[in-house]
């Protein structure tokens, strides 16, 4: 692409211009303003190719992947690399390189200056500053170099093919700030903790001391050595933990951001109903969900507990086997990090049928989903009988803040739109209630919370059944 400078257009105005006014003025001379002319397009077009010469020997160094933080700046370095004649070699001032970013990725600045270093000024490396506003998976395709012409009368845009995948991972730093006790290695803090029940993994036999329970007994040892023969147990230490993401289409709800200052941006100062959706503020439950996910598979690695991943929408759309260690957990950050909302319903028996025939190790399942829906809630009903004979199921409900009893004590109603959305939020939270008897006869816990609260209500659900030795 060629753009002329400004400087084309003052020299055209100062050369061109004169020139054919004294051309009108005397006839005779209007072919050597015309020689002048075609002369002065020659110079500019010759300008012109021996700038669009050094864009086109301009190549590109990229790394393989790009990772980000979410909301934290991070740094694309590109290496360019000339392959022109030193006669026409570039500087800092005649060349700039901007990105084409996908939606979502923003620049700290839309160009940046070229610095050539090296002993011969072939080379320079271009850091640009990218801050990432959505968590997933893109693609960089392309980049522009703009270059200007030897005389600066023109700016020749090039396109830098880079084809860079981008991986925008979860800021976790608000989220494993108050669980951080649990991270430090070693035993600084811990103190011992009395654990509920004698354990369910077998350690050893020995003879039968007077006070054993009947169950405890080795009936084919007793045969064999003709005494009784009891059967000694331990307290696990290693046990399978599964968190399960939904990511159907109530996991595309709004929630909002807690902020710095400790106030809820996203709810509504007013009683204007436009001023319900606040975008700014909200973002999609799923990411709170991904961040619950990853802050408890970081703190059960540190208990050296094995940490599963599953995610599902209407199907197990993506599952990793239990297991410990630093290349594990990429692996399920990775798996989090393309996970995207789908609008589908989850089909429960389906998935429990899917978990059922590869979990063959008592296991504790942790699902991260909304059974506001009562088709959602039937279906996880029907399905949840083949899971809850043979693991230990929790269920960690994000519950809205409107979902709160009638005659609470932070109820406030001003305006009668208020009303409505008291008994609204009491009739959500009574078939919430409904629900959790029904599922605790059955032998599952459900914990409604907020969803900035969520990565909490795993961490207590979890250390609880690790101290009830329920596993």
């Amino acid at each position: 692409m060629w753009i002329p400078r400004p400087r084309l257009i003052a020299f055209v105005a100062l050369t061109v211009f004169p020139v054919w006014t004294v051309a009108g003025l005397i006839p005779e001379l209007t072919a050597i303003g015309a020689g002048f002319t075609l002369i002065l397009i020659a110079f500019l077009v010759w300008d012109g190719l021996r700038g669009l010469s050094t864009a086109q020997g301009v190549d590109v160094v990229t790394p393989q992947i790009l990772r980000l933080v979410r909301t934290r700046p991070g740094i694309l370095t590109l290496e360019l690399i000339q392959s022109v004649t030193p006669s026409i070699l570039l500087n800092s001032r005649r060349a700039w390189v901007g990105l084409i970013l996908p939606s979502g990725i923003v620049p700290q600045e839309p160009e940046q200056a070229v610095d050539w270093k090296g002993p011969d000024r072939l080379t320079a490396n271009v850091p640009i500053s990218l801050t990432a506003q959505l968590r997933g998976e893109f693609l960089l395709q392309n980049a522009w170099m703009s270059v200007t012409s030897p005389f600066g009368f023109w700016t020749l845009r090039r396109i830098l093919p880079l084809n860079i995948p981008i991986r925008v991972q979860p800021d976790l730093a608000a989220a494993l700030r108050p669980h951080a006790a649990f991270l430090i290695r070693g035993n600084s803090g811990q103190k011992a903790l009395r654990q509920i029940g004698r354990g369910r993994e077998f350690e050893k036999l020995r003879d039968y001391v007077p006070g054993d329970a009947a169950e405890d007994i080795h009936w084919k040892a007793t045969a064999k050595r003709n005494h009784p023969v009891t059967k000694v147990y331990q307290i696990e230490r290693t046990q399978e933990v599964y968190v399960l993401v939904d990511a159907s289409r109530l996991s595309r709800r709004p929630v909002s951001i807690p902020s710095s200052d400790g106030l809820d941006h996203a709810k509504p100062q007013s009683h204007d109903v436009s001023s319900d959706l606040n975008l700014s503020s909200t973002e999609p439950v799923l990411e709170q969900m991904i961040r619950a996910a990853l802050v408890l598979g970081a703190v059960a690695e540190r208990q050296s507990d094995l940490f599963g991943l599953g995610t599902f929408s209407h199907q197990m759309d993506g599952f990793i086997r239990a297991d410990k260690g630093n290349p594990h957990y990429g692996m399920c950050r990775e798996l989090l990090v393309r996970l995207q909302s789908q609008f589908a319903t989850p089909d429960f028996p389906e998935i429990a049928t899917f978990l059922s025939l590869r979990l063959r190790r008592r296991a504790l399942l942790m699902f991260l989903t909304d059974l506001t829906d009562p088709t959602v809630a039937s279906g996880f009903l029907r399905g949840i009988d083949l899971l809850r004979h043979r693991h230990v199921v929790v269920v960690i409900q994000p519950q809205s803040a409107e979902a709160v009893p009638l005659f609470c004590e932070d109820a406030t109603v001003r305006t009668p739109l208020d009303i409505h959305r008291a008994i609204a939020g009491h009739m959500q939270w009574q078939k919430l209630r409904e629900l959790r008897s029904i599922l605790q006869r059955r032998g599952v816990t459900l914990v409604p919370s907020p969803p900035s609260r969520l990565s909490t209500a795993l961490m207590d659900r979890y250390f609880d059944t690790k101290k009830r030795q329920l596993l």
